[in-house]
């Protein structure tokens, strides 16, 4: 591990702790030693503040790749029967996190299906499972690139404009191989320059339309927008929301499925809540739960102000949200309840 990190001359940030070395031998991308701590703590930062679409992105920084040794890509897709497999997202963009290099596995030895699903035919690991999004530095602020990265950086300019001024007057013919080696080239050129930041795992969002929206995000909009529907009737501490993807209305986009939780008064046990409630304060909790149920849907459908596009929900339940063992919401079992609940409407 120190002389590759003496070779990359990055820290060790992403790699090797999240994918296993099962996968992946060593890192896939760190912080390079050049950046100074402001320049971190900017990077950091923007992270933080990120905004894509005019929503919220948090990201957390991961660093650089390390080409010719690694590779990186955020794409749209990784699944072969989506309209938008293996498409680049923009900068800012969130997206799924692909990797190439020596350092990946090539396959599993029992299971040739298995490979091909989680490669491309030109040697992408598709099977990470993390979204993520890259900026490009700020080189007007202050947040550059460190010498070796400059250097870098004006060696590939060069060698850009050398080859584009070669090709215009027709002084070199490259073959097929050729510029796909050129591509190569260019693509790491790109990625080695780019600042990399980690969202979510890719099982915590609802993919619509290409776009990857992040289930925690989605969940804080439906929360503060109960709040505001409905303030002076519920605290922050009486509601709870979980979300979770489902395949229900296509096998190529995600249905957005919600659960929400609401707590009648906090800090009160069940039995004793029960003794100190007035009979019209539990009907006006019955009425306000009654009318989240039947109304809210409809509501935020309606009128666009309420909630951002990609956080309406294509489907609200009511209920208790199971946990795990670590408390967090239990995806598992939240999907057997919706399924549940859309077999009782059908």
């Amino acid at each position: 591990i120190y002389r590759y990190v003496q070779v990359t001359r990055h820290r060790i940030v992403y790699g090797v702790d999240i994918c296993g070395i099962c996968v992946i031998c060593f890192q896939v991308m760190g912080t390079p030693f050049s950046l100074t701590d402001d320049e971190m703590m900017r990077a950091l930062e923007r992270g933080w503040n990120h905004i894509f679409q005019g929503r919220p992105q948090k990201g957390f920084y991961i660093g650089r790749p390390h080409p010719p040794l690694t590779e990186v890509e955020i794409v749209k897709s990784t699944d072969p029967s989506n309209a938008h497999y293996m498409v680049r997202c923009e900068a800012g963009e969130p997206g799924l996190l692909i990797c190439r290099g020596k350092n990946c596995m090539r396959g599993y030895t029992a299971s040739a299906e298995t490979s091909r699903d989680l490669f491309s035919s030109d040697g992408w690991y598709l099977g990470l499972g993390d979204v993520c999004f890259f900026l490009r530095p700020l080189e007007n602020d202050g947040q550059v690139d460190g010498d070796e990265e400059q250097e870098e950086r004006r060696e590939d300019e060069k060698e850009n404009r050398d080859e584009r001024e070669a090709k215009e007057t027709g002084e070199k013919e490259e073959k097929e191989t050729g510029e796909k080696e050129k591509e190569s080239r260019l693509d790491a050129g790109r990625a080695r320059h780019l600042d990399y930041y980690w969202v979510t795992r890719s099982a915590d969002v609802v993919i619509k339309g290409g776009a990857n929206y992040s289930c925690a995000q989605i969940s804080d909009d439906i929360k503060n927008c109960l709040l505001r529907l409905y303030e002076g009737k519920l605290a922050k501490t009486q509601i709870s929301v979980a979300t979770i993807s489902m395949k229900i209305q296509s096998e190529h986009e995600d249905s957005c499925c919600v659960t929400v939780e609401l707590t009648r008064r906090p800090g009160l046990g069940e039995e004793q809540d029960k003794q100190q409630e007035t009979e019209r304060e539990a009907g006006a909790w019955h009425a306000l739960i009654s009318d989240i149920n039947d109304n809210f849907l409809s509501r935020v459908r309606k009128d666009s102000s309420l909630l951002p596009k990609a956080s309406v929900p294509d489907y609200i339940r009511i209920g208790k949200i199971p946990t795990n063992f670590k408390g967090l919401p239990d995806s598992s079992a939240l999907k057997k309840s919706f399924a549940e609940l859309l077999k009782n409407d059908d």
